[in-house]
């Protein structure tokens, strides 16, 4: 059994806020927690060749560079006339020598003339400024009549310098999008090579827990974990995998050993839901440190605070707790960039921003807490406002937050004062 768990800086942090609370725990700072998934994360999965149309959400497994330059061409950038600037000297107007429409191969500007052009057709042979239409006029003769001082150089794209060819279109790693995507036609490539889809198994621990759709029996609940997860891996471009008889898993060691085998089998990472606290129906922790490892328990957030990783049969296993908010936000924080790091997938830098809180009176804890709130606007500016319940286990808030307000460990939250803002957004992508 392999544990790593750091020491917090905070000697208090030990995750037990209550007086006379169960033995200390050394709980793991999140940023220490995210690096140990990163180290861990390891990307098995293959590669694939498919076209543009099928590359939507896909992996990029290997850099893609330019093979032609963008623009390929100087081009107009605007609707106007195009003229060379030195014929100006000493006059106010050109006479016109014709147009160029974009298609039109580039053509030669006559000395002393001037050309109709419009938006991205090629500049002529000899011209160098472009002269927007809503700025000249015309004389009783017809000719162009242009303003005083005339910008060299104006209103021209300049071919390559978008995009130079050889140079680095898009890294390894990045998840495609519409707009990578569109650089990617633009330079004629049709056929990208892309990571296979990384395969996840999610498990649901708790004799409680009736699949939706079913009547409830008394004291039951519908697992809406299996639900959360299930569309949040899917939106992060993942396979969902459930093995059969793996649905809900019973509050028993066994039960809760042999569905983890049967799921370690079918997939590439499994994460759980439940069984991961220090209950006596709480088995997760206990089956990774004796039939496979356990590497990461107990995590200084709040909520989240139970969150484990092991191996099982060399297959990595995220165990998230069981109430869905704690659920959600160790998958954003903790899950997502390990998943991010085993479909061979960077991960931009988290978007996080300061809001002014417009609600307070929570008492600190030594732990960071992770507030649901909405974005507002005051007087003042932007605000955050309470999305509602802050219980870990009150879905409502989460459904109607627009991220996240952090209020770092041995604070407490005041009204007026600002913190970090994570968008929730951005956990979705």
């Amino acid at each position: 059994m392999a544990i790593e768990m750091a020491p917090i800086s905070d000697a208090g942090a030990c995750g037990c806020d209550d007086a006379g609370a169960a033995p200390r725990q050394i709980l793991t700072p999140l940023a220490d927690a995210v690096s140990q998934l990163r180290r861990h994360a390891v990307c098995r999965v293959g590669e694939v060749q498919v076209g543009l149309e099928q590359a939507d959400g896909a992996v990029l497994a290997a850099p893609a560079y330019a093979r032609i330059p963008l623009p390929l061409w100087d081009n107009s950038a605007m609707d106007g006339y195009a003229l060379r600037a030195a014929d100006l000297a000493g006059k106010e107007s050109l006479p016109l020598a014709g147009h160029v429409m974009a298609g039109d191969p580039p053509g030669v500007l006559p000395r002393g003339h001037c050309l109709r052009i419009f938006t991205g057709a090629p500049l002529p042979l000899g011209a160098d400024t472009v002269i927007m239409q809503e700025k000249v006029s015309f004389s009783e003769n017809g000719q162009v009549c242009f303003p005083k001082p005339v910008a060299t150089g104006s209103h021209i794209r300049r071919i390559g310098e978008d995009v130079s060819v050889g140079s680095l279109l898009l890294p390894a790693g990045v998840r495609l999008g519409p707009e990578a995507l569109a650089l990617l036609a633009g330079q004629g490539i049709a056929h990208v090579t892309v990571r296979q889809k990384l395969r996840v198994a999610v498990l649901c621990s708790g004799d409680e827990l009736t699949e939706v759709g079913r009547p409830l029996r008394p004291g039951a609940i519908y697992n809406s974990n299996a639900v959360l997860l299930r569309a949040a891996l899917k939106r992060l471009g993942m396979i969902v995998v459930q093995p059969p008889q793996c649905a809900a898993v019973p509050d028993q060691r066994q039960a809760t050993l042999q569905r983890l085998r049967t799921a370690a089998e079918q997939a590439d990472v499994v994460i759980t839901t439940g069984g991961v606290s220090v209950g006596e129906a709480d088995h997760v922790h206990a089956v990774l440190a004796e039939a496979g490892q356990l590497h990461l328990a107990g995590i200084a957030i709040k909520p989240g605070k139970p969150f484990c990783f092991g191996e099982l049969s060399g297959v990595p296993v995220l165990g998230l707790p069981g109430n869905p908010v704690a659920a959600m936000l160790t998958l954003d924080l903790l899950a997502r960039p390990f998943l991010a790091g085993c479909q061979g997938r960077r991960l931009p830098d988290l978007q996080r921003f300061p809001l002014r809180a417009g609600f307070g009176n929570r008492d600190a804890i030594s732990r960071d807490e992770y507030l649901r709130v909405r974005m507002a606007w005051d007087e003042e500016g932007p605000v955050a406002l309470s999305a509602g319940l802050q219980s870990s286990a009150a879905l409502h808030s989460a459904a109607l937050a627009g991220g996240y307000l952090r209020v770092p460990g041995g604070q407490a939250l005041q009204q007026g004062v600002t913190y970090d803002f994570l968008p929730t957004q951005q956990f979705r992508q």
